[in-house]
């Protein structure tokens, strides 16, 4: 495959993944709202995405509905739904050809109906709510369309790396929310964490905040938890048929995995795990990017010493 269509199939998938995981994270931090006040929610989730900058430039305070705008429609936030969407289409225009007519006009007819919410002046939290589910079940039937392999294997596997990477990323900042204490054990806090990474609540282990930070980050029998999606990366690596993985991508997953294999789940501290997280996962992100997308030009007929 050619490494321009691998490297576009990869964040078409990320920037997806990254606008259906906000969908999910802001539903239910609105149902959290609903059922608890907590000082300065909506400020801790700009914070752990990365979005708190972006935001005070435009907004002094953090209104329920400026945070929703600047997450979702928001054309000067590079992060917002929106933007997110516009490049993943703009990926996947780039590779038409790679795609299955279908794909296509999947996601194309999901992106104008998204830039028809956007132009709609009456926007109230019902509204975002409504545009918010769409967005989760475009992705669902997006992403199974894809998985249904009517395209290429190796644009499969390159999609399903993406997704990977982009959803460990985004689970590691939703764990990091300050208000997600692993020492405070709150039913309603926790069903909003689990909602927001699996948008499902894993009941059995609301009453246990400790437990529930281990389901999603160690628990191999956890279709989300970090550690499950990091074995899911490894064996699409191994599976991609472009060439054998580089010491460099080799050496960054196995950080990956000693640093969760050190982890005690009873001295839990969640925000350097989060960020040792983040950092190591990045610089996955990066041996991805010189192993498959980097030009490595080959040279023929020449010696040793010869150019």
């Amino acid at each position: 495959m050619l490494q321009r269509v691998a490297y576009s199939i990869y964040w078409m998938s990320r920037y997806l993944q990254r606008a259906d995981c906000y969908a999910r994270l802001l539903v239910a931090q609105i149902t959290l709202a609903n059922n608890k006040n907590i000082p300065n929610q909506w400020h801790q989730i700009l914070i752990a995405l990365a979005d708190d900058a972006s935001f005070y430039k435009k907004y002094k305070k953090t209104a329920l509905l400026d945070v929703l705008n600047h997450l979702t429609f928001d054309d000067q936030n590079a992060n917002s739904i929106v933007n997110v969407l516009t490049t993943a289409r703009n990926n996947a225009r780039s590779i038409r050809e790679t795609l299955h007519q279908e794909n296509w006009e999947i996601l194309n007819i999901f992106y104008l109906k998204t830039k028809e919410y956007q132009s709609n002046p009456n926007k109230n939290l019902a509204f975002y709510q409504l545009f918010f589910d769409e967005m989760n079940t475009f992705y669902t039937v997006f992403s199974s369309e894809i998985n249904k392999e009517k395209i290429k294997k190796e644009a499969v596997l390159f999609f399903q790396l993406g997704s990977l990477i982009e959803h460990n990323d985004k689970t590691s900042r939703v764990l990091d929310l300050g208000f997600f204490e692993p020492k405070i054990n709150d039913i309603i806090i926790n069903s909003a964490i689990s909602s927001s990474i699996s948008g499902q609540s894993n009941k059995q282990l609301l009453s246990q905040t400790n437990e529930l930070i281990h389901y999603f980050i160690l628990a191999e029998n956890n279709d989300f938890s970090i550690k499950k999606k990091l074995q899911n990366i490894e064996n699409i690596i191994n599976e991609i048929s472009i060439q054998s993985a580089n010491n460099q991508l080799i050496v960054s997953l196995k950080n990956i995995e000693y640093f969760l294999n050190s982890i005690n789940k009873d001295t839990v501290n969640i925000n350097q795990i989060s960020d040792t997280f983040q950092l190591k996962n990045n610089a996955l992100d990066q041996a991805i990017f010189e192993q498959y997308f980097v030009f490595k030009p080959t040279h023929f007929g020449l010696n040793e010493g010869e150019q």
